[in-house]
């Protein structure tokens, strides 16, 4: 299974041992992630923000472990329009990697259920499917 990781599916598993954070293990360990150069960068920036200070530790190591086993995509422009720009460069790379799904807390952001080939869903709707490959 391709998948893309939005961002604040990343900062949601730095944060708790939740939902997002089973999502990341599972996607490391068991699946294939996909990453471009929009995405990284975004991951950085956001870690950085004063309001993530206390989880900075976490949030350094998740992302160094997603770049380490990710898949790269070179960066593309959307052929969609998203009601949230910042969005459209986790549309581009899923596109580009013709990943199977584009797991994000902020569903309302992706209008459609299904660009393409590529799917969206939340943390929990990721799990609830991986659970019935198993």
């Amino acid at each position: 299974m391709r998948i893309v990781l939005d961002c604040n599916v990343v900062i949601a598993a730095a944060i708790s041992r939740g939902t997002c954070f089973a999502v990341v293990r599972k996607i490391l360990l068991h699946r294939q992630c996909f990453l471009s150069p929009e995405i990284l960068e975004e991951y950085t920036r956001v870690k950085e923000q004063p309001k993530f200070t206390a989880y900075r530790g976490r949030l350094d190591a998740l992302i160094r472990a997603l770049r380490e086993s990710g898949h790269a995509v070179p960066s593309s422009d959307c052929p969609f329009t998203l009601p949230d720009p910042f969005d459209e460069p986790y549309l581009a790379a899923a596109l580009s990697a013709q990943a199977d799904l584009l797991v994000t807390g902020n569903n309302k952001h992706f209008p459609d259920r299904d660009y393409g080939n590529v799917r969206i869903c939340s943390p929990r709707e990721f799990m609830e499917m991986d659970l019935l490959l198993e």
